[in-house]
Order: structure tokens, then C-alpha cells, then sequence
């Protein structure tokens, strides 16, 4: 049988041993957490680290002219990471980093063109070649500078927002007159050109040219010469 000390040890240790096992399990609950809490942070970070790059083309479109909006999605790393020297200014990325091509999974981007008095949405989709682009595009019907900004981003962030100008639609057929007129211009002289070296090598002159313009030598005027006689 069990004395009252064999008990009372007994009791003892069960104590100690339910105190130990509630301790490991508690340190071992807080060590979960704080696991999951980082993953957490981390897969929010990614998103969050992330920067973009607007541009648009062509780059001075017209009014009724379609604009494409390109986004491209990045991560930043610091510019020493890979040994490599900051990047040369201006560079659309945060200072002493570099922005490395990342396809991002499927984003709810917020991308609008906007202009004194009008906001056009611009819906973007992933292109089909590149999973780094986003394409997206609109017609501008107003005259002036539209910026284009993803609302997913501070207005400050660096690549986040660019701008466009917009010209007016020139008439349709309507060119450069002053270049046509030097082609013309151009085009003739050569032709006269051309027309003098073939008739300087044949021994006549072309009929085009004005009598003032025959030279001596072997080209001269048709016809028999001045005091000549016929037989």
C-alpha cells in the first residue's frame, strides 16, 4: 500500500507534470501564431513591395484616336542585392532600389484617364504573351494633358501615374505641304539631270532644254551649221 508520502509525492509530480505540459503547449500555440502572423505579413508584403510602371503610345495621339495604356508589374529589391550600381536618373521605381519583372496574380487594377472635367475608367487584362503586362485602352475626345493613374497606389508613387498630350485631329488626307514641295522640287531637278548626262553622252541635246543652256562641244543645235554650204 501507498503511504501518506508516497501519495503526497505522487500528487506532487502530477502537478509539476500538467504545469510543464500547459507550458510547452502554450509556448508551442504563441510560436504557431507568430508563424502564421509573419506568413501573413509576408504574403501581404509581396503585394505590398510591389511597384508598377504606366505608359501609354503612341505618344502624341489625337482626339478620337484610340491611347493604349501598358502597365507592367515589378518587386523591388535593393540596389545592392545583386552587386549592381543604382540606376541612372530618372528612374520610374523608390530611391536605392531596383524593380525586378514579377508577374502578379490576378489584380483588381484601378487604372483611370483623367482630365479637367472628364474621368474615363480604363479596364485592363493581363496580356496572353507577357504575365508581366497589362493592357487596357481608351479614346481620348479632349484636347489637352490626361493623366493616367492607377488609384490602387498614392498619387506619389513612382511609376504609379504618367501623363499624355493630346492634339488635334488633323483632316484626313491632309500632309506636310512643304515636304511635298521639296520632293517635287527635288524629283525635277533630278529628271533634268538625268536628261542632260543621257543627252551629252548620245551627242544631242534633249528638246526640253532652251537654246541658251547649248554649250559648245558636242552639244549643239540641230540643223546645219552657220556658212556651211549644201550640196
Amino acid at each position: 500500500m501507498f503511504s501518506l508520502e508516497t501519495f503526497v509525492a505522487y500528487r506532487e509530480g502530477t502537478a509539476k507534470a500538467t504545469r510543464l505540459y500547459w507550458s510547452v503547449m502554450r509556448k508551442a500555440l504563441c510560436l504557431v501564431g507568430v508563424l502564421a502572423v509573419v506568413a501573413i505579413g509576408q504574403a501581404d508584403s509581396v503585394l505590398g513591395a510591389g511597384e508598377i510602371v504606366l505608359t501609354t503610345s503612341p505618344p502624341d495621339p489625337q482626339v478620337g484616336q484610340p491611347v493604349e495604356v501598358l502597365l507592367r508589374t515589378f518587386v523591388p529589391y535593393p540596389a545592392t542585392a545583386f552587386g549592381l550600381a543604382s540606376p541612372r536618373p530618372e528612374y520610374p521605381g523608390s530611391v536605392g532600389t531596383l524593380d525586378v519583372l514579377y508577374p502578379w496574380d490576378d489584380y483588381p487594377f484601378n487604372v483611370r484617364a483623367e482630365i479637367a472635367g472628364e474621368t474615363v475608367v480604363v479596364p485592363l487584362t493581363r496580356d496572353l504573351q507577357d504575365s508581366t503586362l497589362w493592357r487596357g485602352s481608351w479614346t481620348p475626345r479632349k484636347v489637352g494633358t490626361w493623366t493616367i493613374r492607377s488609384y490602387n497606389f498614392t498619387r506619389g508613387d513612382p511609376g504609379a501615374n504618367t501623363t499624355v498630350r493630346v492634339i488635334e485631329a488633323r483632316p484626313v488626307g491632309a500632309t506636310d505641304s512643304g515636304v511635298l514641295t521639296g520632293v517635287g522640287l527635288l524629283g525635277l531637278a533630278g529628271g533634268l539631270l538625268l536628261g542632260f548626262v543621257i543627252a551629252r553622252r548620245s551627242g544631242r541635246a534633249p528638246a526640253a532644254l532652251p537654246r541658251r543652256m547649248l554649250r559648245t562641244g558636242r552639244l549643239r543645235p540641230s540643223g546645219p551649221r552657220r556658212g556651211s554650204r549644201r550640196g
